[in-house]
């Protein structure tokens, strides 16, 4: 199959499988994966393989800016010490324990029992996100497993490094492979911010020199992820850290250098390429269902399936019994600390982060990026093991803990829910407010009726956004209707009026296609702001 007619029909599936997912209400990741498999298993099919190179040179880089840009770093800063100890300490317990399972139970050598383990190790940014998607987690477990995802990549993918060398060359040594460790993660993130700020130079540049038109900024949102990832690639250093710095760096800075249509223009670009690439990912992944299990004839199907399953439980329990005790151990330093108010994280909210380490893509691109042979051209000790059990797991932990996790953030989640919804009403009071005090500054300079009606329909506007976000910050509305939805009912009902009269206009040949799609832009725009009100 060529090129094209792979990302033909790889979007025709990725279609498909998305109305699937929005009737049979399943998170998409699950369908698109379980869609994969079926697909795989036609008869005639040729098998698609899957280059670790298109994860690592073109996945990664997108996602795990579009990942920085969207970090919350508040909450971040907040949560670091777990977020770290998820992404460092758990990841080395896991790969650790997986390698002396796999070794005395599978019978794998050890140092290739530290690649499975390796590989196995780190929860998948792109998994995690896109279930999270579909479910309103906690904002503590949310921003923990956000913060986690991002960075425990570059942690697995190290150690991973390390253990296929000491795998070909038979030779390992502790003290070089932690400098090494600290100089990727170091390196990583410089990089990514060094290049972060001259790209924010150069956007600030061309918004002076009014070549800042919408093009020009999603175009620069495209490119800065190669930028900040492969240069750190070529240098040594993670570029996993490099893309997420990067994002975090410039997203901070946003405003500065994006011009509001440059931002709506760009959010709508990557909201397709997201989904698009996450859909893309999960399809591969499936379809790899048939290449896997083909290396694997020498092995009873009943023995395989013990290892699978018996792997897959293992990193879940892994995952569930560590998290308490980091929990534990962060709240003893924070009270030794004198921390009373440092933000803390209900045991059911840990539950729910312990629950939801998902495996994803760059699971399997470690996996299937393990050499074929070692360096005396012998084949590379349990490969086919490695390369199943990745698959597997990614399956049983999507799928298995994908379905169940949103009936367990309901029957966990301690923490309340609508924090977001405050902080948004605490927002608009804010803004508002703001909006009618810069108004009522520039009443003195008014000298014309038009301006003076002008203002006052606009403070009144503003006055009713202050009453509706105060009333929701007051508990308003908790019996019956949000206080915005009067606002948005109405609103919504303007929208639709005004685009059936654009509609009619242009079937009656009064105004041409240029005003037409002008004006239905602006509709738009009010209509999306509406309904994510």
């Amino acid at each position: 199959m060529s090129p094209a007619a792979l990302v033909f029909w790889m979007l025709l599936a990725i279609t498909a499988f998305a109305i699937v997912s929005r009737l049979v209400r399943v998170p998409y990741p699950i369908v698109m994966l379980a869609g994969g498999a079926l697909v795989a298993l036609i008869p005639g099919l040729r098998p698609v393989s899957l280059a670790p190179d298109v994860v690592f040179l073109v996945l990664l880089p997108l996602l795990l800016f579009s990942g920085g840009w969207a970090m919350d770093t508040r909450q971040f800063k907040a949560f670091l010490g777990p977020i770290l100890g998820l992404a460092l300490g758990l990841v080395v317990i896991t790969t650790v324990v997986i390698a002396y399972v796999a070794h005395a139970w599978i019978g794998l050598p050890l140092a290739s029992g530290f690649v499975l383990g390796a590989v196995l190790s780190p929860s998948d940014a792109i998994a995690t996100e896109a279930i999270a998607e579909e479910i309103p987690f906690p904002p503590g477990a949310e921003a923990i497993l956000t913060g986690e995802s991002l960075v425990n990549d570059a942690a697995a993918l190290v150690i991973y490094g390390f253990a296929v060398t000491a795998v070909s060359s038979g030779a390992f040594s502790f003290g070089p492979a932690a400098l090494d460790f600290v100089y990727v993660c170091c390196a990583g993130i410089a990089i990514g911010i060094a290049v972060a700020a001259v790209m924010f130079g150069v956007a600030l540049a061309l918004r002076r020199a009014k070549f800042d038109d919408d093009l020009m900024g999603v175009l620069l949102s495209l490119v800065t992820p190669f930028l900040t990832y492969l240069p750190a690639q070529a240098a040594q250093a993670s570029g996993v850290l490099a893309a997420v710095s990067g994002g975090v760096f410039l997203s901070a800075r946003s405003g500065q250098i994006f011009s509001a249509e440059q931002r709506i223009a760009a959010a709508g670009v990557w909201t397709t390429i997201g989904f698009g690439l996450n859909g893309f990912a999960f399809v591969l992944v499936g379809l790899q269902l048939r290449s896997v299990f083909a290396q694997l004839s020498a092995y009873q199907p009943a023995t395989l399936v013990a290892y699978a399953l018996g792997i897959a439980a293992l990193i879940v329990a892994l995952r569930l019994v560590t998290v308490f005790p980091f929990a534990y151990l962060r709240w003893r330093i924070n009270k030794a600390k004198g921390r009373s108010v440092f933000p803390t994280v209900p045991w059911g909210d840990i539950f729910i982060t312990g629950w939801s380490g998902m495996r994803g893509i760059v699971t399997l691109a470690a996996a299937l990026a393990v050499p074929v042979t070692t360096a005396d051209g012998h084949p590379f000790p349990g490969r086919a093991l490695i390369l199943f059990l990745a698959f597997t797991t990614i399956v049983i932990t999507l799928v298995g803990q994908g379905l169940t996790l949103p009936a367990i953030v309901r029957r966990f989640a301690s923490e309340r829910l609508g924090s977001f919804e405050r902080e948004m009403a605490l927002a608009q009071a804010a803004l508002a407010a703001a909006a009618r005090e810069r108004l009522r500054e520039l009443e003195a300079g008014f000298s014309s009726v038009a301006e003076w009606e002008a203002a006052g329909r606009f403070i009144g506007i503003l006055d009713r956004r202050i009453e509706n976000a105060e009333a929701a910050l007051n508990g308003a509305g908790e019996h019956g209707p949000p206080p915005f939805e009067t606002d948005r009912r109405l609103q919504l009902a303007m929208c639709e009026a005004e685009r059936a009269a654009l509609d009619g206009l242009r079937r009656r040949g009064e105004i041409g296609e240029q005003v037409f799609r002008y004006s239905q832009y602006a509709i738009d725009l009010a209509e999306s702001l509406f309904r994510g009100a």
